[in-house]
């Protein structure tokens, strides 16, 4: 069983949320400057003081920290992106044009968009808290490879793995998925961690939703749930098949 089944499970899950919390000085030009191992980089260290100072409001003030995840995520991850990848073929771009009408394409682009928004409210209002947990843990970002040095000249997408040191005797081994936009800019596109692709596991929970619903997609979005003992539960039931597809995006 995954280490992430484990104790440490919060914790790791929080980690989700640790690189969409980059400081405000590093959205837009300077992310462009920087390749997607500085990024990780800087994140981390920006992380810890983010952490430091919420410790110190957070029970009186929850809502001014998860005010604060929010304004600063969106320079930095590519949400539309990522949620899209997690509705799978309900949000692709052959549904799209196999819709007959300018209405329909309408109401298509606005379930992807509500979606987007959902998926990165439930991320930050169920696992923001889980960042507080962080006490000290040693971090250590891999450097890049000769390979990956060649991916990033050509711009293609780049895997950045992080090392998390706790209490366990070996680290957790956290991989980001980062790609550029059409600004050159690298965007945060998938987590895999101890080898449970996040991207794969919420596209099962989303395809299995829509099973559950009869396809239908407000009533998908509208009880979309990221809370971490279905997180557990899909984990369990689809790790074999991620570790078999934790290479690609989500």
């Amino acid at each position: 069983m995954p280490r992430l089944m484990k104790s440490g499970r919060t914790f790791l899950l929080a980690v989700i949320l640790s690189w969409f919390a980059l400081p405000v000085q590093m959205a837009a030009a300077d992310v462009a400057q920087q390749s997607p191992h500085q990024v990780i980089e800087k994140t981390t260290e920006a992380l810890i003081t983010v952490i430091t100072e919420a410790k110190q409001y957070f029970d009186k003030d929850p809502e001014r920290f998860y005010d604060e995840i929010e304004r600063i995520i969106d320079p930095i991850v590519d949400f539309k992106s990522f949620a899209r990848s997690v509705m799978g073929k309900y949000a692709s771009k052959k549904r799209y044009m196999a819709l007959k009408t300018d209405d329909e394409r309408k109401h298509f682009v606005a379930q992807v968009n509500r979606f987007s928004d959902t998926f990165k409210e439930g991320l930050v209002k169920t696992y923001g808290k889980g960042l507080l947990t962080f006490n000290g843990h040693k971090i250590e970002i891999q450097p890049a490879r000769a390979s990956d040095i060649e991916k990033i000249k050509q711009g293609k997408s780049v895997s950045v793995t992080q090392l998390i040191h706790g209490t366990a005797e070996q680290p957790y081994v956290v991989v980001f998925k980062m790609r550029q936009n059409k600004k050159k800019q690298w965007k945060l596109r998938n987590v895999t961690i101890e080898s449970i692709n996040i991207g794969q596991v919420y596209r099962s929970q989303f395809d299995s939703a829509m099973q559950k619903y009869d396809k239908d997609m407000e009533k998908v979005i509208e009880t979309w749930s990221v809370a971490p003992q279905e997180f557990s539960s899909s984990s369990s039931s689809s790790s074999n098949s991620n570790n078999n597809n934790n290479k690609k995006d989500a």
